[in-house]
């Protein structure tokens, strides 16, 4: 990831105080924690977030491909509340479109956000939305609201 870029992402999520704060409220509130599973190939990019959710009461659980996810998904008895995903992982920019497709036709409950910045996210917006999912969200101020307003 680019230095300035990190640095911008990183800075946002420090200055996203206030909607943490909620976040943790709304997150504490619950009976059990919340069980997110956040797609994304490159996790490293993800340890401040998580670190964040897990702080604010959730169980955050990392997938590095659809497939993994997948497997994690279909365990009895390991239910999530969310998924977070990003769109492209590796050569394959639909990733993330392709895990919606699969969520909509599965017996599940849960919100899917697509937490994503790639040309390709916004070109698959409207098939995104068409399909139930959340996004693509933008920054990760955005995705800490998006997050507190679902589990509110």
């Amino acid at each position: 990831m680019d230095p300035r870029k990190k640095s911008s992402f990183l800075g946002a999520f420090r200055d996203a105080a206030a909607t943490l704060s909620a976040l943790r409220r709304t997150l504490g509130n619950s009976a059990k924690a919340k069980r997110i599973l956040w797609v994304d190939d490159h996790p490293e990019n993800n340890r401040i977030p998580h670190r964040l959710f897990e702080d604010g009461g959730a169980l955050v659980v990392s997938a590095q491909s659809t497939n993994e996810a997948l497997a994690l998904l279909e365990k009895p008895n390991d239910g999530f509340d969310l998924i977070i995903s990003d769109m492209g992982r590796g050569q394959n920019l639909i990733a993330g479109l392709e895990l919606v497709r699969w969520w909509r036709n599965a017996p599940v409950g849960f919100p899917v956000i697509i937490s994503s910045d790639s040309p390709e996210a916004d070109a698959r917006r409207e098939e995104l939305q068409k399909l139930g999912a959340i996004g693509p969200v933008l920054g990760p101020e955005n995705l800490i609201a998006e997050i507190a307003r679902l589990f509110q």
